[in-house]
Parts: structure tokens; sequence; C-alpha cells
């Protein structure tokens, strides 16, 4: 596997620095690479063809690397970088927020990298940290985020690492530590038809990619989740889904016992019309965790996060694993887009074309005709 010394003088690409970077159990955090020369998505497509396996090393160690400063100008030209990640993709099942595919498809087999948008509730409103996907029994991998085009103010990722969130539960509340290594419960109200009004607006339908109530109890037997179906005036059915007990508390790729979970974005951010703050995530006792630890936490993680503002074509591979992500507030137009990955697959470098997300392939090379006569 390639050292860290590989990476950063591959291509004269080098460690960069950025305000709102911070250091970690002495490390930079994240990692940020950038080119001391213009670079664009073929340079980082051989970039990553050589290094897939210390790219993903590096995310692990330092819990999220960041590409900051290279020309990647659309989501397919993202998608032809991760396609030589060896990242394996994953549908987008479980998940609370409204998303919609712009690379790929899910009329097709999971043969190329997936990029979506990420979570469509309204602006004004701050998505707390969160793992992805830890709301499930088998949260994956890896999350990618590529800004195509930054906001006006604001709208930042911010990330910190669950580690250190794990070190500070540890010695500031070490009476709760062993209640959450028990393992935590999740609540969700869920509608029949998505809601992009609210951060948590995903339907059951969309959540389990079903057309139907009888595959919607199939989906969530198999996940070990309970449920009650509330029909509503207008006909439709809202679900209310409880989730078994999930683990709260796991250990990283990196072997550090991490803060792994939901908790903060469960109980202070999975509020609508149809849930109430403080009861989406309970204890595995079914016990209510203290509001003052809640306040507490989310300060902490606050002050101690990372937030780099986007810049267009800058992206960042987040270990899942190791690193919370968020979301501020923004304003003007933002377009940052997400792949979501569990594991390692052997990359096919002969890839020969991207699904779209109509269905349709595109060619990943074209040939100039322009100065054929006729």
């Amino acid at each position: 596997m390639e050292s860290t010394s590989d990476v950063l003088t591959f291509k004269e690409i080098q460690q960069g620095h950025a305000s709102g970077q911070t250091i970690v159990y002495g490390k930079p955090f994240p990692l940020i690479l950038e080119p001391t020369t213009p670079q664009n998505h073929i340079s980082l497509q051989e970039f990553f063809m050589k290094n897939h396996k210390a790219i993903l090393s590096q995310a692990s160690e330092f819990g999220a690397v960041m590409f900051k400063n290279f020309d990647i100008q659309s989501p397919e030209e993202f998608a032809s970088i991760l396609y030589k990640s060896g990242l394996k993709e994953v549908n987008y099942i479980g998940g609370a927020a409204v998303r919609k595919i712009i690379v790929g498809s899910e009329s097709r087999p999971l043969e190329n990298i997936q990029i979506v948008t990420t979570n469509e509730s309204p602006s004004s409103e701050k998505i707390p940290f969160h793992h992805e996907l830890a709301q499930t029994p088998n949260p994956p991998s890896h999350i990618a985020f590529y800004c195509q085009l930054k906001p006006a103010s604001g709208g930042a990722t911010p990330l910190i690492r669950s580690d250190l969130v794990f070190d500070f539960v540890q010695n500031s509340y070490p009476e709760l530590i062993s209640k959450f290594e028990l393992g935590v419960r999740y609540i969700r109200r869920v509608p029949e038809v998505d809601d992009p009004s609210s951060a948590i607006g995903r339907s059951w339908k969309s959540m389990f990619k079903v057309s139907s109530q009888l595959e919607a109890e199939e989906k969530m037997n198999e996940l070990g989740f309970e449920y009650q179906w509330i029909q509503i005036e207008d006909g439709s059915y809202d679900c209310v889904i409880v989730s078994k007990i999930l683990p709260a508390v796991r250990v990283s790729t990196n072997g550090r016992k991490a803060f792994h979970n939901q908790v903060i974005a469960a109980y202070t951010g999975w509020t609508d019309k149809r849930n109430n703050a403080g009861q989406t995530v309970k204890f595995s006792d079914n016990s209510e965790i203290p509001a003052e630890f809640i306040k507490a936490l989310d300060k902490f993680m606050n002050e101690n996060a990372s937030i780099i503002p986007w810049q267009e074509g800058q992206f960042v591979i987040v270990d899942n694993s190791v690193t919370y992500h968020s979301r501020q507030p923004f304003t003007g137009r933002r377009k940052v887009l997400a792949a979501i990955a569990d594991g390692m697959k052997k990359p096919n470098f002969d890839q020969l074309a991207l699904t779209l997300s109509s269905g349709d392939s595109m060619p990943m090379q074209g040939l100039g005709l322009w100065k054929i006569p006729k």
C-alpha cells in the first residue's frame, strides 16, 4: 500500500491547508490535497487509479480526505473519479432525507457510482451532525461530497471526528457512556409520499424502495424494525417505525472507539409536523436521553468541528466510521452532491460509460470528427 508521501507527491499533488481545518490527535483534519499546477478530472482519474488504496487508508487515518482547487466541472466528472476509487456503491435504504439521483439509475444494476442530491430540506434549516444511516443495522463505510455550485453564504459541511466525541462523552459523562454502549432505539413517523419541506420527509415508499405496505413490512421485518400504520385524512398511511436496538458506540476503521450514531441529529433535528423533539431516540431500555447532555454534546461538537467553505470543484471522501458530517444553513443557490458507498470492490479501470439518471448511458470517451471531410 502506498505511503502518505507517495500520495502527496504524485502528479504534483501536495498537502494543503484551508481556513477551518483543525488538528485532531496531532494530525490535520481533514487531510487536504491540492495541486501545485492546474489539474482536471483526467489527472485525478490517473491519481486514483494509482493510489485508490492509499486514499481510503488516509480517509481512515485522518477521518476524511479533501481534494481542493481541482477543475472538476460536473457530477459526471466527479463520478468518473470515484469510479477509480474502488468504493462499492450502495443503495440509499432506510434514510430520512429526500434525495434525487443525478448520475446512475435505480432501474439498472449497481454497476457505477451513483451520484445523488444531498438533503433537500429548506436552506434555512441546519442539518445536525450524524453518521450516514447510523439509524440502520449496517451503515455504509464512506460518503463523498462534491460541490458543483457554492452558495452565496453559509452552506458548509462541518465535520468532526467521532473518536474525539467519544472521548468527550467518556470524560464528561462517564455515567452515560455505559448506557450508550448498550445501544439506542430510533423512533420516527414517516409519510407515504416524500415531503421535501421536512429534513426527514423521506416517505416509507422511498425509504425502502417499495410500492406497497406489504413490501414495506417485508423490508422492515428483515431489518428487525417494529412498525405501526396510521391512516390520515387524505386516505394515505403514515408509518411509525421503531428500530431494533442499534449501537451508539462502535470501533472505527482506525481502531479507536467512536461515538457512532444519529443521537444528536435524531434528538434535535428529527422534528416536523409528524415528530417531536427529544422523542425520536431513546436508550435501549426506552428511557429518555437527558436534555442537558444533548445541549452539552451539541455545544462541544459545534465548537470543535472543522468548517471549510465550499468552492466549485472541491470534494471530500469521508470515512463514515470515523467522522460525523452536518450542514450549515445557507443563502443563494447551492449544489452539493453525494455518493454513498459500502466497502471495496476491485476497480475496473476500463470503464466505458456512465449511467445517467434517465437510465441512458453516456460514453466516457468521445471522438471529434469536425476536421474529417463530409
